[in-house]
């Protein structure tokens, strides 16, 4: 998914050996192209994306399942994990079950599965 279409051709997703397979969105929402691919049979799909797409994929409860990484590493700066709105409150956060953690090289990986509140769509 890109909002710019400004894509560098020579990225690997253009050049590896699912190529012929690569599909990009524009100007789409989140939810019209999981709709999309689910008329596909495509029913385990992959974000990953920058913050924004992120959380507002939280934001619309299109999530069931996250695997957060975290590295040994604190850059700081203005770099937010899940921007979009958020909850309006703890209480209307989705919670976690499930976690998990694993270690991958030195990074940890985190799983768990959103449980969401009310729902406004």
């Amino acid at each position: 998914m890109t909002r710019s279409g400004k894509l560098p051709r020579n990225a690997k997703v253009f050049r590896d050996r699912f190529k012929d397979r690569t599909v990009i969105y524009k100007n789409k929402s989140l939810r019209s192209v999981l709709a999309e691919l689910g008329k596909q049979q495509i029913t385990s799909v992959l974000i990953e994306g920058g913050g924004q797409l992120l959380g507002h994929a939280l934001d619309e409860c299109l999530i069931d399942k996250i695997q957060v990484y975290v590295a040994p590493l604190l850059t700081g700066g203005p770099v937010i994990a899940f921007g979009a709105n958020g909850a309006a409150n703890t209480a209307a956060a989705a919670q976690v079950d499930r976690i998990t953690f694993a270690k991958v090289g030195a990074d940890v990986c985190v799983t768990g599965y959103p449980r969401h509140g009310h729902v406004e769509n």
